[in-house]
């Protein structure tokens, strides 16, 4: 089946990207609903990995000042293995370039710093709890 990674642009694509981050932060990791869900949803650009007409994975841009924000990436358990999660992130950074930013941040679980890292972000700060879950923050120059 053919995976495709593309902007969420109607209702149903945003809703569809809220499914897949709720099963993996919600169900799964078992954060809660009103922290995986906050107000910068409302204006984020939201991204969905697909297997033909199924949402598999998902992720957000929030956009602050001359800075994009990536966060709420997420992939369904049984699509995991395949680089979905580089292809969204990859999406992203080029969402991020072609709307004339140079500076993605993110916040990345503590266990998953390796994979942001060898994506080229680069960790700063002290590490910190987020909905009880360590994380750090990171950040990429495009």
């Amino acid at each position: 089946m053919t995976t495709t990674i593309s902007r969420a642009e109607s209702a149903e694509e945003v809703a569809a990207a809220y499914d897949v981050r709720r099963w993996v932060f919600v169900d799964e990791q078992r954060v809660p609903l009103d922290l995986e869900r906050d107000e910068a949803d409302e204006t984020a650009d939201h991204f969905l990995a697909c297997d033909g007409a199924t949402a598999v994975g998902a992720a957000r841009l929030v956009r602050r000042g001359q800075v994009g924000v990536l966060g709420r990436l997420a992939v369904l358990p049984a699509a995991r293995g395949r680089h979905l999660g580089v292809a969204l992130v990859h999406a992203i950074e080029r969402h991020v370039r072609a709307c004339g930013l140079a500076t993605i941040e993110l916040h990345a679980q503590t266990p998953v710093r390796g994979f942001y890292e060898a994506l080229g972000y680069a960790p700063y700060g002290a590490e910190f709890l987020e909905a009880g879950i360590p994380h750090v923050s990171m950040r990429k120059y495009l």
